[in-house]
Parts: C-alpha cells; sequence; structure tokens
C-alpha cells in the first residue's frame, strides 16, 4: 500500500465523506424530483395553464 503523509490521509478521508454526502444530497434530490413527476402525473393539478407563456 502507498504511505501518504498523516494530513494527505486525512484530508483525503474528508473529501470522501463530502464526496459521500454530496453524492447522497443529489441522489435524494433526484428521488424526490422523480416523485413528484410522479404525482403531477398521477394527479394533474391544474399544471396546463401554467404552461402558457405568461402576458
Amino acid at each position: 500500500t502507498i504511505q501518504l503523509p498523516r494530513d494527505e490521509t486525512l484530508l483525503f478521508k474528508k473529501e470522501i465523506q463530502f464526496f459521500k454526502a454530496f453524492i447522497a444530497s443529489e441522489i435524494t434530490t433526484y428521488l424526490d424530483d422523480i416523485s413528484t413527476v410522479q404525482f403531477l402525473e398521477t394527479y394533474p393539478v391544474g399544471n396546463q395553464d401554467s404552461e402558457q407563456p405568461l402576458e
């Protein structure tokens, strides 16, 4: 195994934790978007009007 200096190892671990948190939040947002879209498709909430450009 490659021996990294202690500081770099800690930095690397922090980056991995940040990356995991970032991915987790991205996935959560993605799933929220999907469920919102499915909800709107299942229960159309008069959003046909909102597609027309506002004047």
